[in-house]
């Protein structure tokens, strides 16, 4: 979803082959910085239902949901 500057999105980390069991909701700020490249500012928050890569230990409430920031800065494309 995008609302001017403010955009918002989830992403399912499961494809045909690969489930992770996790979910991940970002929202985000459009902006430009210092050098005049496109950026986004971004918040996230993951849910997981496993802690571990085998997927055999499931994770406890308490440490279900990880949390960071993130900026994400366009590439000129060459």
């Amino acid at each position: 979803m995008q609302n001017g500057e403010l955009l918002a999105f989830q992403v399912d980390w499961r494809d045909a082959e690969v489930n992770l069991h996790s979910m991940a909701s970002f929202a985000c700020r459009l902006a430009v910085d210092g050098d005049g490249r496109d950026t986004i500012h971004a918040m996230w928050v993951l849910a997981r239902q496993f802690e571990d890569e085998a997927l055999s230990k499931p994770t406890q409430v308490w440490n279900t949901f990880m949390t960071n920031v993130d900026i994400f800065v366009r590439e000129d494309a060459r």
